[in-house]
């Protein structure tokens, strides 16, 4: 009995002291307008491109993200806000196939996260598990 309640002791105090990462609300500030670089890599072999480049110019309410290759496009999202490190990213225009499927896979938006900001990039992790890296662009 007595080592029953030595090993629920230790586990409870475990859990209590384990430190939960909440990210502050005023570095998530900083993400809500700014220029920002996404890289998108190609290791499949597949396609004629290995990285492409995402500029990203957002505003409070929202985001517009360039590429050159493989073909110029520009795609508009409207940003809401649902906490100072959370917001939604709904497509706007579409413009090319890739915008057609974006719309088609997240009707509603796709739900985002800010997990990390440092001086030279944000951490982003998409509600369906996925992380992006944002770099500042400066």
């Amino acid at each position: 009995m007595r080592r029953i309640s030595l090993i629920t002791t230790i586990c409870v105090v475990l859990c209590f002291s384990c430190k939960t990462a909440k990210l502050n609300g005023d570095l998530c500030q900083k993400v809500h307008s700014g220029y920002f670089i996404r890289n998108l890599y190609n290791t499949t072999g597949y396609g004629h491109w290995t990285h492409i480049i995402v500029a990203i110019d957002r505003s409070n309410t929202e985001q517009i993200e360039s590429t050159e290759f493989p073909i110029k496009s520009d795609t508009k999202y409207r940003i809401e806000w649902l906490s100072d490190c959370e917001y939604n990213l709904t497509i706007l225009d579409l413009k090319v196939w890739a915008d057609t499927v974006i719309a088609k896979r997240y009707p509603e938006g796709q739900r985002i996260i800010v997990t990390n900001v440092t001086s030279d990039y944000i951490i982003e992790r998409r509600i369906k598990g996925i992380s992006d890296t944002l770099w500042f662009r400066k």
